[in-house]
């Protein structure tokens, strides 16, 4: 049985990465640390589970807090509406998901989010298009 889980890696340089280990056939033991995050303990080394927003703003690409309550993947954003939110879909609806946005940061990248917006969207136009031979 399979049981991945990302985890974040120290580096005998002192910096960190995103790992993956499988929890059944990797993992010796786990203990908390002294904060109470979990200490996944292998053969090959030791690694802390992902604890907080920061720790994935910090170890995935393209993973950005858009306020303090969230990390959203902006590979993922497909449109930004009035009421500060991310919206990942190209239309919209009541039922959509989407994400808030402090006007801090709106305000600040502006300019940035709109250009993965619209990288988003030609990349979800170009997926939909029949290729050609």
């Amino acid at each position: 049985m399979k049981s991945p889980m990302s985890v974040i890696q120290t580096l005998p340089t002192g910096e960190s990465r995103l790992a993956v280990i499988d929890l059944h056939s990797d993992v010796l033991y786990t203990e908390k640390d002294k904060s109470g995050r979990l200490i996944f303990h292998t053969l090959h080394g030791e690694y802390r589970a992902i604890a907080d927003l920061d720790d994935l703003e910090n170890h995935i690409e393209d993973f950005w807090q858009l306020d303090g309550s969230n990390v959203v993947n902006m590979s993922k954003v497909k449109g930004v509406g009035h009421h500060l939110k991310a919206y990942f879909d190209d239309f919209p609806t009541e039922r959509s998901k989407f994400a808030s946005i402090s006007w801090m940061f709106m305000h600040l990248l502006q300019d940035i989010v709109h250009q993965r917006i619209n990288h988003n969207r030609c990349q979800s136009i170009s997926g939909a298009l029949p290729k050609k031979d």
